[in-house]
């Protein structure tokens, strides 16, 4: 954690020393209110009301069931009819798993003692997790959980759990926050390795749409190829659900990096894909359609399919004219695109 914060600091001091970054404060911001969400998450579970650490590790005892065998076999046969009755009237989907359900409680009525020494088992499990939340939730909360336990009720455990699952939730994606924003930080500073790092611990803690498709992008602007293909090939799957214009950058990024991996044929297919899917969403006259149309050309020049190539780079060469300009780099770069091209192909003076 110390180590974390640390690195944290010193991107921060570094970022500080470029004036030019000016543009970039609001990604700091961010970061610091990720880190201190995540801070009181971690205060909040590991103090106790008197503000000292009270975690125990001693063994937990044996749970005092409030239950005889004949009421757990009572509870299992009543058990055993609630799922019988769903089963009746179930969607032929759910009919395997209710009866792999039923099939449990008929063991468990078959051999009760085993059954329910394997419950209080269970319970002494569940006591144990239920205390070590104690800083968080105070004892009478945790005592009443364990009094339900005790009971077979796990109802009230149940909402602990789950109350404690929801925090941690919200502290991992203020840390996935915090990743997100040193990522911005690194990459303003042109320090795409430790971009791609940010970006993929952001990524690995809540995989979003846009998380991957940083750490997928920068992670192949690091050099990593493999790794960034890994990366957006899970990010494809979620952009096929999205706009037309994220299906779109996703299918040229997954295009650029499976050219980036030799594998042409198939960068060839998702190129076409992505300048189909893009002209939908943007139309034919975008400069995002005229990226797409530019890559699909490289990729043909490289493969030696010149002819092909030609009117592509015309495409995309026109497209820029039109809408950006003849002094815009774009353009100049189509230009230079299409000039090496015909050299390629022996054509000089054109």
């Amino acid at each position: 954690m110390m180590g974390w914060l640390a690195e944290w600091g010193n991107a921060i001091w570094a970022f500080f020393g470029i004036e030019k970054n000016s543009t970039a404060v609001m990604a700091i911001v961010a970061v610091l209110g990720a880190v201190g969400a995540v801070f009181l998450f971690f205060w909040r579970r590991f103090r106790s009301p008197e503000g000292t650490l009270t975690i125990k590790n001693e063994a937990p005892s044996e749970p005092m069931v409030n239950m005889t065998l004949a009421q757990f076999e009572e509870r299992q046969r009543q058990l055993r009819d609630e799922i019988t009755a769903k089963l009746q009237n179930a969607h032929a989907e759910d009919r395997a798993r209710l009866q792999a359900e039923l099939d449990e409680v008929n063991a468990r009525l078959r051999a009760p003692e085993k059954a329910l020494e394997e419950a209080k088992d269970r319970i002494t499990s569940l006591e144990a997790k239920l205390a070590r939340e104690a800083n968080s939730f105070g004892a009478e909360r945790i005592e009443k959980a364990k009094d339900a336990l005790r009971r077979f009720d796990y109802s009230v455990a149940e909402a602990l759990f789950d109350e404690i699952r929801k925090d941690a939730q919200i502290a991992v994606q203020a840390a996935a926050r915090a990743e997100y924003g040193l990522g911005e930080i690194a990459e303003a500073q042109v320090n795409w390795a430790g971009a791609a790092r940010h970006y993929r611990r952001a990524a690995e803690l809540e995989p979003s749409m846009d998380n991957l498709y940083k750490a997928a992008e920068l992670t192949m602007n690091a050099g990593d190829y493999a790794t960034a293909l890994s990366l957006s090939t899970r990010h494809l799957d979620l952009a096929e659900t999205g706009t037309a214009f994220q299906h779109g950058r996703a299918l040229n990024l997954q295009a650029m990096l499976l050219q980036e991996n030799a594998r042409y044929e198939e960068a060839e297919r998702f190129y076409r894909q992505a300048i189909d899917v893009s002209a939908q969403a943007l139309g034919d006259k975008d400069p995002n359609n005229a990226t797409a149309l530019g890559n699909l050309a490289g990729l043909l020049k490289g493969m030696g399919r010149y002819e092909e190539a030609e009117p592509l780079f015309r495409r995309a060469l026109k497209i820029d004219q039109a809408t950006l300009g003849e002094q815009h780099p774009s353009y100049a770069t189509g230009l230079n695109n299409l000039a090496n091209l015909l050299r390629s192909m022996g054509r000089y003076e054109e």
